[in-house]
């Protein structure tokens, strides 16, 4: 990247990389430059806004006077006088350091000053003659690769070798025979398919629309967006774009899914709704293979119990842009895959099994739980592999069906190389650090906590499953010598056991990973359940201790009190229209976490099952007496799923004019009318007009001045003719001391007008400032007080909503506005301006069409009308609004030290917060943030040559992030 373009008339620039720092920057000036910047502002040349405190700590800044000039950067600061030279040269790399030279003579050299952070390119100078300033910058843009020809071939010989393979496989075993073969034979299910497969479809439709997010939806849909522009798949919203392979097939596909249809959150859910179709089908088809031989009636019950489970385990878990529904739909793909190879005494279904498994380990870490059916079945594989042949012709069948495993490697570096990945690594540990298997209490450390991670649906079903896991193992003890398990429901139990095991070894402990379980969790619940008391009623001892019965069932109470006492909460949704949000689930008094109301269940259950069983067999110590379980976890998976979709299905259907996620999803599922856009109403002060002075003048005391007394880091937002701003910053002392405004008249107001004060500063120090508004209606000489909110954790300026009594308002009166500023802490301050009426204006006023954003991802999922700023060659688009999620401070993406895509725009940017009313949000859904930039968008040239490295090399060596982790420990 160079600067200037045109050489005589330097102009500032935005140049925010994603890298903050370059791998390297070489200023070179003369003293024709010194001089220009010497008779201006000063200011020759600045990574970042001069303004701001960081610009001489974390950027670099040249400054002249008349007689010296001085060159800072990370903490070192180096003058010398100017006079008598006519060339300067600041060069700073990932491996020198950083070195003054002066007329070719090293003047200075600061080895662990690394590359600066760069912003932008700012100076005071506006002419210069040609040559005398010149910046070169190398863009830290390494993971834009792109596969050479040797690579190309390399792949292509790959799937012919993996073609061939399977063929070799199927020509083996074409002669095999059929040793035990599962009693629905392939395609056999569809002549089971009944209502309840209907209603189990139609509900996941119907959840595509007015289901909520799942954890990172719009995280995942920004960062799938951002390949097509990035060349790679990157954090993209902070981690300083770190590359995320080799797990980047499904994000990459999302990217072209998008292309396709749309960033609608209806069109981004289709994925996940196949693989729920898929994986729902694959499930029932198991579960009607272990009860074949029963009655129509449990059969039914039994599918229907299966449909309970899996809609309430998927419709918490797995229905949005999540990856972990390829390792929900392919783990019960591989278990069905695995059965049908042991059984037809053939390797090709578990070849199958093992692309599958491949291919979802590669789509996320929690794919690696697909793999959990092929290690437990690997004894009997092998047996299978044996057939007919000697140890070696075995060990070439098994490596035949191993060598699948070839296009999970094919997926992940397809368009990557290793050198990514380790990169990709050591700039994630740079930030944050990895969790291990140490962490995993973490996990239900979550779901167990009063968030939407712990929500009741979320943890009741993971908490079921947990203690009916314990069950199975106790089953599998006792049938050891007794029994003869079928491979389903020992297949099923034991790769939910190994599953958890092996989420336990991946690097991250969110309570959305359980998503990867969304299938074989229900299946392992309900083979329990209804194969269980089947297996020991057809056993010699059909006897069962009468105690068995009512333990079962009682150690099912505390997981469900214990799951149902989690909120009706869900992740980064406001809630809008939800029945009871935010709290237990229940209806008006009753709750269901009740464990007098589970006591209830319980004894019923035994009851009824101890009365039918009596009368079929004349005896109540029958093996079927477990099948209370069942009825007790039928009732509660009755009741939590009804819950979830009845709060949901309502929120959605609450009419016309009332805004939900899933009422607009329903209204407009392509998103072609940004409904939330216009939901959305914004109040900026910046279009406000004064109120009218009624009587008096402003009192100052302190260091309080009148237009005037803020931060050059923080400049006025504009303003209209005749608008008052107080301030209290003053540089010579700290800010202290209290403003009282002239009093104003209070108009009447229009319902879509509000009455709105433009403030700065900080109102949340530990030595807290304050402001009030003194008013009284007209005619009324007795003035009465109100406590202004102030979001002060907010960036930047904001507009204030005055909340006048309604009466007031429309009647109009008097008011004047006292501000205190109380605080003795340095670089504290606070501003305020006269009473201002706007209007408001939706959302989709306010931003362009097609203007860059950078919605907060934790809310982006319902901004698809939002074109998200892009990041290129390394460099970030620069955006004009941004948001942040709830009323706290904005998130990771503001912070420096994550490398977060908001600090450059926050340094460069004059940042307001304007005042927002979102009707109907159950929840604070946000705030909105401006921008607006004194400096152009992309005034330099930038230079783009490709390289061709072997996959493993570093090109350009460590960023200047990682070296200064390393050194710094």
């Amino acid at each position: 990247m160079s600067w200037p373009q045109d050489a005589s008339a330097p102009e500032p620039t935005s140049l925010m990389l994603a890298n903050q720092t370059p791998y390297s920057i070489e200023v070179g000036f003369d003293d024709e430059s010194l001089r220009a910047a010497a008779g201006g502002g000063g200011l020759l040349l600045s990574t970042i806004d001069a303004a701001d405190e960081s610009s001489a700590r974390a950027g670099l800044k040249i400054t002249a006077t008349d007689a010296a000039a001085t060159i800072a950067g990370g903490g070192e600061s180096f003058t010398r006088e100017w006079a008598d030279t006519s060339e300067w040269v600041v060069h700073a790399t990932t491996t020198g350091g950083t070195v003054v030279r002066i007329d070719g003579q090293e003047a200075v050299r600061w080895p662990d000053v690394l590359p600066p952070q760069v912003d932008g390119l700012f100076t005071d100078v506006d002419a210069l003659p040609a040559g005398a300033l010149s910046v070169e910058l190398q863009v830290v843009n390494d993971y834009d690769s792109t596969p050479t020809p040797l690579k190309l071939a390399l792949m292509v010989i790959l799937w012919l070798a993996v073609a061939l393979t399977f063929i070799l496989l199927v020509i083996e075993f074409r002669h095999s025979r059929v040793s035990a073969p599962l009693r629905v034979r392939a395609f056999a299910w569809l002549r089971t398919l009944g209502a309840v497969d209907i209603a189990v479809v139609a509900g996941l439709v119907l959840w595509v629309f007015i289901g909520p997010m799942t954890d990172d939806d719009g995280y995942y849909a920004a960062m799938s967006l951002s390949y097509g522009d990035a060349g790679y798949v990157g954090n993209y919203y902070q981690m300083y774009n770190q590359p995320f392979a080799p797990f980047t097939w499904f994000w990459e596909f999302l990217y072209y899914w998008q292309q396709i249809g749309g960033r609608s959150p209806v069109w981004l859910r289709v994925p996940a709704l196949i693989a729920g179709i898929v994986a729902w089908l694959v499930a029932r088809t198991l579960l009607s293979s272990q009860l074949a031989d029963a009655r129509r009636w449990t059969r039914t019950a039994a599918v229907a119990l299966l449909a309970l489970v899996f809609c309430g385990w998927w419709f918490a878990f797995s229905i949005g842009s999540r990856p972990e529904i390829v390792g929900a739909a392919g783990s019960v793909a591989v278990i069905a895959l695995v059965l049908r190879a042991i059984s037809r005494n053939t390797l090709v279904p578990a070849f199958a099994a093992a692309v599958v498994a491949g291919l979802a380990f590669a789509a996320h870490p929690t794919g690696v739980v697909t793999f959990a059916p092929l290690l437990l079945a690997l004894p009997s594989l092998w047996t299978v592999a044996r057939t007919g042949t000697d140890l070696l012709g075995a060990a070439a069948r098994t490596a035949g069906v191993l060598s699948a495993g070839a296009v999970a490697l094919f997926v992940a570096f397809r368009d990557a190389s290793l050198n990514d990945v380790l990169a990709g690594r050591a700039t994630f540990a740079a930030v944050e650090t990895p969790q291990t298997w140490m962490d995993e209490w973490d996990r239900y450390s979550f779901l167990m906590s009063p968030i939407a991670m712990g929500s009741y649906a979320k943890r009741s079903f993971v908490l079921v499953g947990l203690v009916l896991l314990l069950w199975f193992v106790v089953a599998t003890v006792f049938a050891k010598g007794r029994l003869s398990l079928p491979p389903v429901y020992r297949l099923t139990g034991w790769t939910f056991a190994l599953s958890l095991v092996l989420l336990w070894i991946t690097p991250s402990k969110w309570t959305h990973h359980f998503g990867a379980l969304a299938t074989v969790g229900p299946l392992m619940i309900v083979l329990v359940l209804i194969v269980t008391p089947r297996l020991l009623a057809r056993s010699e001892e059909s006897s069962v201790p009468s105690w068995l019965a009512p333990l079962a069932v009682a150690s099912l109470i505390p997981p469900i009190v214990v799951g149902l006492s989690g909120p009706n909460s869900w992740a980064y949704s406001w809630d809008q229209g939800m029945f009871r949000h935010g709290d237990v689930p229940g209806f008006n008094a009753v709750r269901f976490d009740s464990l007098g109301l589970w006591l209830l269940v319980a004894v019923v259950s035994l009851a009824v099952a101890v009365v039918v069983i009596r009368r079929r067999f004349g005896t109540a110590r029958s093996a079927r007496a477990l099948l209370a379980a069942t009825g007790l976890v039928t009732v509660f998976a009755l009741l939590t799923t009804g819950y979830l979709v009845a709060t949901f299905a309502l929120s959605a259907f609450r009419g016309s004019g009332y805004y939900t996620p899933g009422g607009a999803n329903l209204a407009d599922p392509l998103a072609e009318n940004c409904l939330i856009d216009e939901a959305i109403e914004i109040w900026d002060a910046s279009e406000g007009t004064p109120l009218a002075v009624a009587e008096g003048e402003s009192r100052l005391t302190g260091t309080w001045q009148e237009n005037a007394g803020w931060p050059e880091a923080d400049p006025l937002p504009p303003t209209q003719a005749g608008v008052t701003v107080w301030g209290s910053a003053n540089q010579a002392t700290q800010s202290a001391g209290t403003l009282t405004t002239p009093v104003y008249d209070i108009p009447a107001l229009d319902p879509d007008q509000r009455l709105v004060l433009l403030v700065g500063g900080d109102l949340n120090a530990a030595e807290p400032n304050s402001v009030r508004i003194e008013y009284a209606a007209r005619g009324s000489s007795a003035m009465q007080q109100l406590e202004v909110d102030f979001p002060g954790e907010q960036p930047g300026w904001r507009t204030l909503n005055v909340p006048l009594p309604p009466q007031l308002a429309q009647d109009g009166g008097v008011l004047r506005v006292v501000a205190e500023d109380a605080t003795t802490l340095e670089n504290q301050w606070l501003a305020v301006s006269s009473p201002l009426v706007v209007n408001g204006r939706p959302l989709s006023a306010v931003v362009p069409p097609g203007a860059a954003t950078a919605v907060s991802w934790t809310s982006s999922f319902w901004f698809p009308c939002q074109r998200p700023m892009s990041v290129s060659n390394g460099i970030f688009e620069r955006p004009v609004m941004a948001t942040s999620w709830g009323t706290g401070a904005p998130d990771n993406i503001w912070v420096e030290a994550r490398g977060g895509q908001m600090v450059a725009p926050a340094r460069t940017a004059s940042v307001s917060v304007p005042y927002t009313e979102f009707d109907t949000a159950g929840t604070a859904w946000g705030n909105i943030q401006l921008l607006r930039y004194d400096v152009a968008p992309a005034a330099y040239d930038l230079r783009v040559a490709r390289v061709t490295l072997p996959g493993w090399v570093d090109p350009f060596g460590p960023t200047a992030l990682l070296v200064s982790a390393e050194r710094d420990g």
